[in-house]
């Protein structure tokens, strides 16, 4: 019986192990990580959203107040969780593009 073997090359080092396996299994494993990571970053989008509504809610506050230093503090904690959303949502579509077996999408970084 002949075995399949394969070599690869990474960085000049050379590793040797049976096809099937090596392949198959890591391929798996990548898929199964992506498809958690997502998972994950969905559950802190929609913990983010839930912080998002309540720093509004404290900004509208004080506003009414006149508090113009909690104000500016709010508007600041409100620009910073928008634009760690924007990056959750980035991070979801690079995980799906993963777990589909695509490369990353080319875009604006």
């Amino acid at each position: 019986m002949k075995r399949i073997v394969c070599v690869v090359v990474l960085a000049g080092f050379a590793i040797a192990g049976p096809l099937a396996s090596a392949s198959f299994g890591a391929s798996q494993e990548n898929k199964k990580a992506a498809k958690q990571d997502a998972k994950d970053d969905k559950r802190d989008l929609k913990a983010d959203r839930a912080e998002l509504n309540r720093l509004r809610a404290d900004a509208n506050a004080a506003r009414k107040a006149g508090d113009r230093a909690r104000l500016a503090s709010d508007e600041a904690a409100i620009r910073k969780l928008e634009a760690d959303m924007k990056a959750d949502r980035r991070d979801i579509g690079e995980d799906k593009a993963d777990t589909k077996g695509k490369g990353r999408k080319k875009g604006k970084s």
